[in-house]
């Protein structure tokens, strides 16, 4: 009989270890951050399973509990309820009042918050809305204990980016200075051209304006017929400067030009007589002056050398007479200059920078 009531008392201590098992196994799982207490008179009413349904909307595990047969309804009791169930807060609503009490707790800093909220005398608001209630009414709790990072300052704008000044575009090579040498026509005896070699020297002074040195001579003299008394040979050296001005920039291939200028010219004439009696045998030299106009142009074979075309027009003062001596003086049988033109053809060759 001894060892009966001995096996009897194993088995009851078994099956009340079995049943505490079994009866925490269901909570602990859900213990932590996430899990809140909901404690309720009527576990089965309608605001409950709202309050529930809400709850787990928000993605919390809910534990119903029914409410202490001993003990107060305030924070104090709430919060052991929680505790006792290692839930982070604790929702207690009375079905029949309407009311909810929310308790909750930081884990970390051990701070608490209780709130609770009770229809106005003489309302009866719907389960709905209690239940929304007492789930704002915890969001509103959590805040309070994790209220919301102030956003951070703003940044400093970055400074503008300053973009260095684009280089100066780079001027383009031009030539400065250019020396021609060719041959022309000289019609310095209106009638009677002759050949003559032309030279020139080209600077330039600023843009499009330049400086240009010539120099005419003559090759092959101009013949005149002094008849009966013989024929007279004219020869002439020009030497002269003028201003000029490009008409088109200097990286053209094509380059038209004016100038205007001055010169001083020495005639020389030389007579062959036919006869003792006559006058013609002289040899005589005269220098006049000689302003004059340019216009010319060129045109670029390859780019240092350029071929070259030139008219030059002028007048001389005075005339360099040419005479046959007789009995009453000069008996003047041409003028030279009067007017003068040279046209020329020739080669130019320039130096760039």
């Amino acid at each position: 009989m001894h060892a009966r009531s001995l096996t009897l008392r194993f088995s009851m201590w078994w099956a009340l270890t079995a049943l505490l098992l079994f009866w925490t196994a269901d909570a602990w799982p859900r213990e932590g951050a996430t899990l809140v207490a909901l404690v309720t008179t009527d576990p089965s009413a309608e605001l409950s399973h709202r309050v529930e349904e809400q709850l787990e909307a928000l993605g919390f595990d809910v534990i119903v509990l029914n409410p202490p047969i001993t003990g107060s309804a305030g924070p104090t009791s709430l919060e052991q309820t929680a505790r006792n169930v290692g839930a982070v807060a604790a929702v207690r609503i009375v079905p029949m009042a309407q009311s909810v009490q929310v308790w909750i707790a930081d884990p970390v800093t051990g701070q608490a918050v209780f709130r609770e909220t009770v229809p106005l005398a003489g309302q009866k608001p719907s389960d709905a809305a209690v239940a929304l209630g007492a789930v704002e009414l915890l969001r509103a709790s959590l805040l309070e204990l994790h209220p919301p990072e102030a956003p951070p300052p703003p940044k400093p704008s970055a400074p503008p980016v300053v973009c260095p000044p684009p280089p100066p575009p780079e001027k383009p090579r031009e030539p400065i200075l250019g020396v021609t040498a060719g041959a022309g026509v000289d019609l310095g005896l209106v009638g009677h051209p002759s050949v003559s070699w032309a030279m020139a020297l080209w600077l330039r002074i600023h843009d499009r304006l330049g400086l240009r040195a010539i120099a005419l001579v003559s090759v092959s003299p101009a013949n005149v017929s002094a008849a009966p008394y013989g024929s007279i040979d004219v020869s002439a050296q020009l030497y002269g400067a003028e201003l000029t001005y490009d008409l088109a920039d200097a990286s053209s291939a094509w380059m038209p030009v004016v100038g205007l200028g001055i010169a001083g010219a020495d005639v020389t004439v030389r007579g062959e007589s036919t006869s003792i009696a006559s006058g013609v045998n002289l040899y005589e030299s005269s220098a006049v002056a000689v302003p004059f106009g340019h216009v010319g142009g060129s045109w670029a074979v390859i780019r240092d050398l350029r071929l070259r075309a030139d008219v030059l027009g002028g007048f001389s003062a005075p005339a360099a007479k040419v005479c046959v001596e007789g009995a009453n003086g000069c008996m003047a049988i041409a003028r030279w200059g009067q007017p003068l033109v040279n046209m020329s053809l020739g080669l130019e060759v320039l130096l760039w920078r």
